[in-house]
Parts: C-alpha cells; sequence; structure tokens
C-alpha cells in the first residue's frame, strides 16, 4: 500500500511524504478497517467478490494525525496493488479551515 500526501496551494501541488507498506492488516489504522470491511481474519486474505462500505474519512484523518493539526488543502492519493493487480486507488482533497465560533 502507498500513501502520498501533497500541500496544494496557488503555486501548484508540493508533495509532503511517502508512506508505503506491504502488511495493511499489521498497520495500526488500517489493520482494524481492512478486517472490518473485508473480513480477512488472520491471513490477511481478502475473498473475491463485491463489498460496499462507507469510510469516516474525518475519523481516519484524526486517527493518522493525531493533535498534529494543520490548515489548508491536502491531496491524500491512496493505492493498494499487488504484483497481479491494481486493487484499490482513493484521491482525496481535503480543505482544512479554523473553526469559527
Amino acid at each position: 500500500m502507498k500513501i502520498e500526501l501533497y500541500n496544494v496551494d496557488d503555486g501548484g501541488k508540493k508533495k509532503m511524504f511517502n508512506y508505503v507498506f506491504d502488511k495493511p492488516c499489521q498497520h495500526f489504522l488500517l489493520g482494524p478497517i481492512v478486517n472490518e470491511i473485508f473480513n480477512v481474519g488472520t491471513n490477511c486474505k481478502i475473498a473475491k467478490g463485491t463489498y460496499t462500505f462507507f469510510l469516516d474519512a474525518h475519523k481516519m484523518s484524526q486517527k493518522f494525525f493525531g493533535n498534529n493539526f494543520f490548515y489548508g488543502v491536502y491531496l491524500m492519493k491512496t493505492s493498494v496493488a499487488d504484483t497481479n493487480c491494481n486493487l484499490f486507488c482513493m484521491i482525496l482533497v481535503s480543505d482544512f479551515k479554523k473553526k469559527v465560533a
């Protein structure tokens, strides 16, 4: 799995970091999500089929970034692939602004 995070402004986009890992079922954030959606169990094998699910991007962002918060427009590209095919690709553009009282 590969995650890329970019800061987006008038001058274009600037890559902030690359995050690559090969064991999503053991990841602190994605492991529980993969298990819940695909019911993979201990072997981390996804059965062939069609899956429908809802991801709460706000909740996932809070878990991933914690209290280290920043404002602006960010693009996050997530892709999951193996040697045979691309399984999943998601592009999420978020605009973080200060809460107005």
